[in-house]
């Protein structure tokens, strides 16, 4: 006589101890940089996460003379995976995106949103988010 089933599927991800974690940074008035990480998400050990949104964006405040190319990434394990680059050189210039990529992120694996921007001067705002959930392996 059998009692349950034996064979009982393990639940999907959502329903394995989910946990909702934003991570990003605003950043305002920014003059000139080398390669700057604004946030960081390490998944913890026995834990997997998802990608749930990703939202990138540069604005010029003040031109820069010469111009550079400021940009927002965003990698995961050391790989980037989106690059965002301001190409004009106008005040008040703004490039944004905003996907929702479904990454797949393993247990101990590192997110990054770094900005950069080689020009000599003017200053740039930056918005730089990523949702993730995260859930038991």
């Amino acid at each position: 006589m059998r009692l349950g089933n034996p064979s009982t599927q393990r639940p999907v991800y959502y329903d394995r101890a989910p946990l909702a974690a934003t991570v990003g940074a605003d950043s305002i008035n920014v003059a000139p940089h080398g390669l700057t990480t604004r946030a960081t998400y390490t998944v913890p050990a026995a834990r997997k996460g998802i990608v749930t949104n990703v939202y990138l964006q540069i604005t010029r405040q003040t031109v820069a003379a010469p111009k550079g190319r400021p940009r927002v990434t965003l990698s995961i394990a050391a790989f980037t995976q989106a690059l965002l680059e301001l190409t004009e050189n106008v005040a008040d210039k703004t490039i944004a995106l905003a996907w929702t990529p479904q990454y797949v992120l393993l247990p101990a694996q590192v997110l990054n949103l770094q900005t950069s921007d080689d020009s000599t001067g003017g200053t740039l705002d930056y918005e730089t988010y990523a949702g993730i959930m995260e859930f038991d392996v």
